[in-house]
This record gives C-alpha cells, structure tokens and sequence, in this order.
C-alpha cells in the first residue's frame, strides 16, 4: 500500500499517497468491515486513513462506532482527539485525551499530546 512501487516505474510516474488510500485502501477497509464489523483494529485503521484524507467526520463517525462497542477503547478516544485537533477544536481534543487518561493513565499517545497543549 505504499504510494511508491518496490519496482519499476519511477517516483514523478508515482500516484499519491492520498490516490493510494483512496483507491487501495478504503476499499480493503470497508470490505474487512463489512465481513467483522465489530473488529476494533479494521475501525481504527478506517478512521485513521479518513482522518488522513481529511475526512473528519467520516473518521469522527467511526470513532463513535468503536465507542458504542466498547466505551473504554483509549485508542479510539487518542484518535478522536487528534482529529478534533486537526479540525481546530482544541477544547474537544482536550477532553478527549483526558477522558483517555482518566481509563489508561500510562496511555502514550494521550499523554504526549497533551503535554504539547499544555505546554505550549
């Protein structure tokens, strides 16, 4: 799923990384979705490469998704928070990434992020 060929042609003669994610990837997303709905890693993986399309709140959507099927998913909350960032809405990232640390105090992710709200 690289946006670059292992062989071959050349990298100008390269399609996009957002072409690639577009056209490959959502595609094999939706369909492992679509045969395990309910699996956490395929939702996580189709929220991330929306939120890498700008397709907020498609990844938003799916974030809440995850959520209904466990309300204690940390990584779902981290990436919530992130693209509440992306989208300007610091405030709502903020509680995010708290509501995170509040269930998983040691959660990475969360704790980097709002160090950087913090201490900026």
């Amino acid at each position: 799923l690289t946006p670059l060929p292992i062989f071959g042609s050349s990298p100008a003669q390269s399609p996009s990384s957002g072409h690639v994610y577009r056209t490959r990837l959502l595609p094999l997303l939706t369909t492992l979705r679509s045969l395990h709905p309910g699996h956490l890693p395929i939702l996580l993986l189709l929220a991330c490469t929306y939120h890498e399309l700008g397709e907020y709140e498609n990844s938003l959507a799916i974030g809440q998704e995850m959520l209904l099927i466990n309300p204690n998913y940390v990584e779902a909350m981290c990436n919530m928070g992130t693209t509440a960032r992306a989208m300007g809405q610091m405030d709502v990232a903020y509680e995010w990434w708290s509501r995170a640390l509040s269930i998983q105090p040691l959660y990475w992710d969360a704790m980097v992020r709002l160090y950087f709200i913090i201490s900026c």
